[in-house]
């Protein structure tokens, strides 16, 4: 059982508190964080990687962002159809499923040239991450108790961030001794699609009961509290559109901005990946304390100020600086809010909730992707000023408005109820 908070310091308490936890966790539990590590290592290559890739190969940043445009579309469109799909088969299945697609889609982005080719692709990438996303929040729910849910959560969150970090170091000593071209960053990113798709084998030991007669889609519908779904997927769509607008660009701002190697691109992302490490595994003591919904907000509305600085400064080291808080304290949030949302709703709402939930995350993301390359290509030819010394600082400046109306939004909605912990199996009370 997951102790209560102590007098002790919270560095032992934290370090005892998820040592406890950790010898606690299922075995499904343990497959499926050694199968999130190995689909981390790909997915930290994909992210830090791909955009330098087509940038070599002569897209622009409107193109670039046309293409993450259709992998998040290729989640949104497949989002709620998998959810409704997702009760007829085991969690297992589902998961291996996706993995394999990811991997598959992943893969056919590098093997042709082929624009049309790369943006079907790009979509097909994006179901089968969908159906991972989809499936984490019910599948650690289900194969955890309630005092040891958030750190499950924490710990999910950390391996993949720490998978992230090989994956960035990986692509970086590539980098640095194959050198920067799009035929070595093209046999990175194949290596890396493989690795995703060997994050299926984990999985396969997994054991589950077989799924019962799952409920027709009329009666999944009706188990839904429509007004409780709205409230939660609105700060997502707002969080969503935001984060399209900037996060996609953050290697080409570095690069067209201060003019970083792609190795050192990667040292970058792999001291991110390691601070917000600590800040998933602190998310639970921060909750401890402030309950799950305040602590999302505060850590939200913190990370703000530095973006700011990202938009504005012109010194590397002090935009690198920002980038790692910026990162640590918005990230923060994720474990509390995925603990939140499923701790909100009941078990027969769980998917569609989470699922609608990732549609409204996606909506956003791919309507603000291809804007945000638009904006940035736009701006990139005007005169530069203090405030907007090229077009990476225009949509900075646009998303922190949307990230302060999406944080605003989920403390209207859910920060006046009763704060829940990590050790409370309570729901919260109050919510409305």
């Amino acid at each position: 059982m997951i102790p209560s908070p102590s007098a002790q310091p919270p560095g032992p308490r934290l370090f005892r508190d998820y040592s406890r936890a950790v010898r606690s966790f299922s075995p499904n539990a343990r497959a499926y964080l050694l199968a999130s590590f190995l689909l981390g290592i790909g997915q930290g290559i994909y992210w830090v990687a791909r955009n330098l890739y087509l940038r070599h190969c002569e897209w622009t940043d409107g193109e670039i962002g046309i293409l993450l445009s259709a992998t998040a579309t290729g989640q949104f469109l497949s989002t709620i159809p998998l959810a409704l799909r997702m009760g007829r088969m085991r969690l297992r299945g589902f998961i291996a499923l996706g993995g394999v697609l990811f991997g598959l889609g992943y893969g056919l982005q590098m093997v042709t040239q082929d624009r049309a080719a790369i943006l079907a692709a790009g979509a097909f990438a994006g179901v089968g991450f969908s159906a991972v996303g989809l499936a984490t929040g019910p599948f650690l729910m289900r194969n955890s108790s309630p005092p040891e849910r958030s750190y499950l959560f924490g710990v999910f969150q950390a391996v993949m961030m720490l998978a992230s970090v090989l994956g960035s170091l990986i692509f970086g000593e590539c980098a640095r001794v194959w050198g920067d071209s799009s035929e070595t960053y093209r046999w990175i990113h194949l290596g890396a699609a493989s690795c995703c798709a060997l994050g299926v084998l984990p999985i396969l030991r997994v054991r589950e009961e077989p799924p019962a007669e799952p409920p027709s889609v009329a009666a999944q519908f009706a188990v839904q509290d429509p007004r409780l779904l709205v409230k939660l997927c609105i700060p997502d769509l707002l969080i969503g559109s935001g984060a399209g607008l900037t996060i996609p660009f953050m290697s080409l701002y570095f690069d067209g901005r201060f003019r970083a190697s792609g190795s050192d691109i990667a040292w970058f992302s792999v001291a991110s990946h390691l601070v917000n490490t600590f800040a998933f595994l602190a998310a639970p003591i921060l909750a401890r304390g402030l309950g799950l919904v305040k602590a999302v907000v505060t850590t939200q509305l913190l990370s703000l100020p530095f973006f700011l600085t990202m938009a504005l400064t012109g010194h590397l080291e002090v935009a690198v600086l920002a980038f790692l808080a910026r990162n640590a304290l918005m990230n923060m949030a994720q474990p509390n809010l995925s603990n939140f949302t499923m701790e909100t709703v009941t078990r027969e709402q769980q998917a569609l909730t989470n699922s609608f939930k990732m549609t409204c995350w996606n909506l956003g993301w791919a309507i603000a992707s291809p804007l945000g390359g638009w904006l940035i290509h736009t701006r990139s030819g005007a005169p530069p000023t203090w405030w907007l010394p090229d077009g990476y600082a225009l949509v900075m400046h646009i998303t922190i408005g949307v990230y302060v109306c999406g944080s605003l939004a989920l403390y209207g909605f859910f920060g006046g109820g009763k704060a829940t912990g990590p050790a409370n199996d309570r729901r919260p009370g109050g919510v409305f």
